[in-house]
């Protein structure tokens, strides 16, 4: 949310994000058998970082848990998988490099999410259990352009099997984003990295989106002082002639109904 005095507001953008645990676990595990590596590592080139927020990139200390590096000295995808969840929604410096639009930093969002249990609190905190349903990500961001911002991320980039596509990437074809990637139908493949090579195989179909919707966020300065909107809409037979209380403004249906203007 924009903290100018000035400001016209956020668009907010909701989603409900259904997570597979099990599932994912169990990709996992076969991920890390057919390239040979630790399941660890398997799991870090899915998201992009292991489970302690370390960034998968061999440029970077072993205790190193910031946000602060980029993409710059891992240009062949060797050490973070350009299909990797952080790589596809925040390419970073990756712009230049393989001619991305927009070269501005316009994709870049406020988000936040919040996890939620369908089960009660029967769920074991650790999750050891492994649900398939019922436990997920409430998860909204706020920008100025829901198209430039939220869609581009996720429609452009995630769903979007040719970014990051550099020629020299074999059959040329990322895929899409592992965890949060849609797509129809088929097996989604991605070029994952062995010791010594890459491999094509398939991860996708841990995230189920349950639903959501597009708001806009009025600033603070006007929920603290609300204008009033006179209104010009001609009566309607029945009307009521006074503003319902607590109102600024009444804009009436053809229905009689009255909603109030923001």
């Amino acid at each position: 949310m924009v903290l100018d005095a000035n400001s016209l507001g956020s668009y907010l953008v909701f989603r409900k994000l259904e997570q597979n645990v099990w599932s994912f676990n169990r990709q996992v595990k076969r991920l890390a058998k057919d390239l040979g590596i630790s399941q660890e590592l398997a799991e870090a080139q899915v998201i992009g970082r292991f489970k302690n927020g370390k960034p998968l990139l061999s440029c970077e200390t072993d205790d190193y848990l910031g946000n602060d590096f980029d993409f710059k000295n891992d240009v062949n995808g060797r050490s973070c998988p350009f299909h990797a969840h952080i790589r596809k929604t925040n390419p970073r410096n990756e712009r230049d490099h393989f001619d991305i639009e927009p070269k501005t930093n316009i994709g870049r969002i406020v988000r936040r999410g919040m996890t939620y249990d369908y089960t009660e609190n029967k769920r074991k905190i650790d999750l050891s259990d492994q649900p398939k349903k019922d436990v997920g990500l409430l998860f909204m961001c706020c920008q100025s352009s829901i198209e430039q911002q939220f869609e581009q991320i996720q429609a452009g980039w995630c769903n979007n099997k040719l970014f990051i596509s550099p020629n020299h990437l074999k059959h040329g074809l990322t895929g899409i984003d592992p965890i949060i990637g849609q797509h129809i139908s088929g097996r989604q493949m991605q070029n994952w990295n062995t010791q010594s090579s890459r491999k094509r195989r398939s991860f996708s179909n841990v995230v189920k989106l349950m639903g959501g919707e597009y708001f806009y966020a009025p600033p603070k300065s006007f929920l603290e002082n609300p204008i009033p909107i006179p209104n010009t809409s001609p009566k309607l037979p029945g009307q009521p002639t006074d503003t319902p209380p607590g109102y600024g403004g009444v804009n009436y249906s053809t229905t009689g109904y009255y909603q109030p203007s923001y």
